[in-house]
């Protein structure tokens, strides 16, 4: 009897009101792939400070994601992410572990999103290869000097026969905050894409109007297409034809590469653009026009995210998709894509770097 007394009571006790916190974790994009990421905190439904208390899921690249169940009385909780161990935590830039990250419950939505630039027990690697940097490099189209820098694939210099082809990029002085030499020789180790010379153009204090088309852009498309590139290729053992020239650039130089695959086809056949919003201005489709009979083929890659800076981007982003389909793009050679927490920020950018270079330089 006394043990049927015990179990009515289980039975019958009251269920506490519960609440739902979902958790993101955005982890640097060297993570190991095959690693296991958690979340941990100082309730006891969080593990209470085990460091593997609470593993978590891949959302998508680099993006870890869990909805956790806590009861409605906890109005704060403090939490950490790691690896599996407190050696492995999350860390700052600067290598340093985080502090707690304190979630106030009593405030909606309920969404804790750890940035993560780096681990504690993993620093960022250094960047492979090195630059070679051309300072004060004329610009007789816009007339002003900027920094062109080049960096070579690994191995550039152990085969002097091959020939390589080019990925221009906007906003060069950037490209290491980008991880651009990581994640592309990480690629190639791989076998995933083929080798290729990257070239950096550094933007200058005239960005916002060389990065628009109907303003000085065309001037400084033909800057890229007509100096910078002819300057490469007597250089460098490049693969010259527009078939091996592309071009890749985030934000405004986002919209500037799609505007240059159209307008200077016969010297790009490709282009993405990380963080695409230009349909903003309503002035971007009058140079996306029809192209010219036959076209030359060309693809297209476009993303942004749905986080922080990255809010709304689709209003802009999915009629201009569109609007290249209507003007008679192939949807295979057209790729949108939408990141769930993807920000407007370099570390965001270099997370998914691997999915517009596998579009460009994998045949």
């Amino acid at each position: 009897m006394k043990n049927l007394f015990t179990l009515l009571l289980i039975f019958s006790a009251p269920v506490l009101p519960a609440q739902t916190v979902k958790v993101v974790a955005k982890v640097p994009f060297y993570t190991p792939s095959d690693a296991r990421i958690y979340v941990t905190g100082d309730h006891k439904d969080l593990g209470k400070w085990k460091a593997n208390a609470i593993a978590m899921t891949l959302l998508h690249p680099s993006v870890y994601e869990v909805t956790l169940d806590l009861p409605e009385a906890v109005k704060e909780v403090q939490l950490k992410v790691t690896r599996g161990t407190w050696k492995s935590e999350a860390a700052d830039e600067h290598g340093y572990p985080f502090y707690n990250y304190s979630v106030d419950l009593t405030r909606g939505p309920k969404v804790a999103v750890f940035d993560i630039p780096q681990w504690a027990d993993l620093p960022r690697p250094k960047p492979p290869g090195s630059y070679t940097f051309y300072p004060r490099f004329w610009s007789p189209e816009l007339e002003n000097f900027r920094t062109i820098r080049v960096w070579l694939p690994p191995n550039y210099e152990k085969d002097k026969k091959k020939r390589f082809p080019v990925l221009y990029m906007h906003d060069g002085q950037y490209l290491d905050e980008l991880a651009v030499g990581d994640v592309l020789t990480e690629l190639i180790r791989k076998n995933e894409v083929r080798s290729a010379i990257v070239v950096g153009m550094d933007n200058t204090f005239d960005r916002t109007n060389e990065y628009d088309f109907t303003v000085s852009g065309k001037a400084y498309a033909d800057f890229v297409a007509d100096t910078v590139k002819p300057f490469i290729d007597r250089t460098y053992r490049t693969s010259p034809g527009r078939e091996s020239t592309y071009v890749m650039g985030v934000s405004f130089g986002a919209g500037i590469s799609v505007a240059m695959v159209w307008n200077r086809r016969d010297v790009f056949s490709r282009a993405a653009g990380l963080s695409f919003a230009s349909m903003q201005d309503e002035e971007y489709p009058k140079f996306v026009l029809p192209p010219p009979n036959p076209p030359e083929p060309f693809k297209i890659y476009i993303d942004h995210g749905d986080f922080d800076g990255d809010v709304g981007y689709d209003v802009w982003t999915r009629p201009c998709y569109e609007h290249l389909l209507a003007q008679g793009m192939s949807a295979s050679n057209l790729d949108y894509q939408v990141f769930p927490f993807g920000n407007h920020h370099e570390w965001d950018w270099s997370r998914r770097l691997h999915l517009p270079l596998k579009f460009l330089l994998a045949d």
